[in-house]
């Protein structure tokens, strides 16, 4: 049942993001919004493929969000959704390429997610969400730590605690430093996480 539902997600998605190109090119005073939306279609569209085991479709349609979202941020730098959604699909897209392997084209992919979080503080100070995000993505594992530490009950700090483990130790994988991985792997593993 699981996997019927996915492939129906994934049909789902690729509809959507054809349908969306189309009423992008039928009606051009809202052509930004109907791409970014066919952007994020792709992108999720992606995710529903990873679910499926098709790594291959699954980047080559994150790839294609990435491409829409990056014309569409040269065209409106200020627009921070535009930006927000470029660092989801850059992170699907490093999430997607780590476990076939390919730690340069992950780790690469990172450093893009990284930088276009830390653009987005930059441009937007008062959005804490950004400022969050980015602590996540940093990999802020011992300032998590320590909140896990100081609050306990908190079920989020320790997911949080818990991802950051993850992803450091798949990098570490991918950059053959199997030592350091493992480490972050057992720490992740002591945290009991919430369902």
């Amino acid at each position: 049942m699981r996997l019927q539902c996915d492939q129906e997600a994934a049909n789902g998605f690729r509809v959507a993001a054809r349908r969306f190109g189309e009423l992008a090119d039928d009606f051009p005073g809202k052509r930004p919004l109907y791409l970014q939306s066919q952007a994020m279609n792709h992108n999720n569209g992606g995710m529903a493929l990873v679910a499926l085991g098709k790594q291959d479709e699954a980047a080559q349609s994150c790839a294609r969000s990435l491409e829409i979202l990056e014309r569409l941020i040269a065209d409106d730098p200020g627009n921070a959704s535009l930006h927000r959604d470029l660092a989801t699909s850059q992170a699907n897209l490093a999430s997607i390429e780590h476990p076939e392997g390919n730690g340069t084209a992950g780790h690469n992919r990172l450093d893009s997610v990284l930088a276009t979080q830390e653009k987005l503080v930059e441009q937007f100070p008062q959005v804490p969400q950004y400022r969050h995000a980015l602590a996540l993505y940093r990999g802020a594992i011992a300032l998590l730590e320590v909140l896990v530490e100081t609050s306990p009950v908190e079920a989020t700090y320790r997911q949080h605690f818990h991802g950051a483990c993850m992803n450091l130790a798949t990098i570490l994988m991918a950059t053959n430093r199997k030592s350091e991985a493992e480490e972050f792997a057992r720490k992740a593993d002591q945290l009991k996480l919430d369902n």
